[in-house]
């Protein structure tokens, strides 16, 4: 990923950096704010990754706040095949995007790769979690590189167990 394609948000418990990132996220999808000269290219779509479902259900409530919705039920089985190509919802209409776990970000990286490309925002919560089991990071990584931007949020600015 090219330099300033990345930034990591810092802040304490309830600081706002949910909020934060999805008006981020209006500002810069297609059909926000009036684009300005020399202004951040526009997203068509966003990947939001979360440690656990609960949160990732929290993101899809936070960005309905802003007319913007993520698919937070999105999972293997809402793929769809058709002419032997992988098409998912982040394609769909009225749907700008999907939140998923770290977990299922490190078992479909390889398809969701194939989805992610430079008019995606990819927002990674909680990134310290990556240290839990470093094949997040891992996977993070491969899916993000052809990304449009990574936003990564923590609350934790450095780990006592190294990772």
């Amino acid at each position: 990923m090219a330099r300033g394609k990345k930034i990591l948000i810092m802040g304490l418990p309830g600081a706002g950096k949910t909020f934060f990132a999805s008006y981020f996220a209006h500002q810069y999808l297609a059909g926000g704010a009036k684009k300005e000269q020399n202004e951040q290219p526009r997203f068509t779509k966003v990947l939001i990754v979360s440690p656990n479902s609960s949160v990732k259900k929290g993101w899809s409530e936070e960005m309905e706040k802003f007319k913007r919705y993520v698919d937070y039920n999105y999972s293997t089985h809402t793929l769809h095949f058709s002419n032997a190509r992988i098409t998912n919802p982040m394609t769909r209409d009225n749907i700008i995007g999907i939140t998923i776990t770290y977990h299922f970000l490190e078992k479909n990286q390889e398809d969701l790769r194939r989805e992610v490309d430079s008019n995606t925002l990819i927002i990674a919560d909680e990134i310290h979690h990556c240290g839990d089991n470093k094949s997040w990071g891992e996977a993070l990584r491969i899916v993000g590189e052809n990304a449009g931007f990574v936003l990564s949020l923590s609350g934790t600015p450095y780990r006592e167990d190294d990772n």
